[in-house]
């Protein structure tokens, strides 16, 4: 899926009801961190902006 499919699918979900959480904002962030685009990413990047 290309960043920009990705982005525009983030941007539509629309969860509803009590208690829902999503990801979304967390992933949208991920999208623009500077070692994702760099493709330098790996699990450790996810757990340390998780923290």
């Amino acid at each position: 899926m290309r960043e920009r499919d990705l982005r525009r699918a983030l941007g539509e979900l629309h969860a509803r009801g009590p208690g829902v959480v999503t990801t979304t904002e967390f992933l949208l962030g991920l999208l623009d961190h500077s070692r994702f685009v760099a493709a330098e990413h790996d699990t450790v990047l996810v757990e340390s902006l998780l923290l």
